[in-house]
């Protein structure tokens, strides 16, 4: 779990490391929405064995993508990791909610 948190001897390409890397040097305040979308496709990521050079998320302009969900096709993952995905999915749900609930958050047209 520690390599996480330093970055140390990961892969430039490690899901884990290229994620640690946009919160350590993003000069922006992100705000928790957009982290929770950068942790879930570097999650489905590193889940599926992949590796990636940048993790990003647009949700605006002409190439909005929607708010990412944990790929479900991936292999089988052990129980433990089923119920993270489950206590994330539930916080996605809040978080939503609450943006929704808040006047945030409008609905595509």
């Amino acid at each position: 779990m520690a390599r996480h948190l330093d970055g140390a001897k990961l892969d430039e390409y490690s899901p884990i490391f290229v994620l640690r890397r946009a919160f350590v040097e993003d000069d922006r305040q992100m705000d928790a929405y957009r982290v929770l979308a950068f942790t879930i496709k570097a999650w489905n990521t590193w889940l599926a064995g992949g590796k990636m050079k940048i993790v990003h998320w647009r949700n605006t302009g002409p190439k909005a993508e929607g708010f990412p969900k944990f790929d479900v096709d991936s292999p089988k993952p052990p129980n433990s990791v089923k119920r993270s995905r489950e206590r994330t999915e539930q916080s996605i749900r809040l978080i939503t909610e609450r943006r929704r609930n808040n006047g945030h958050g409008k609905a595509a047209s």
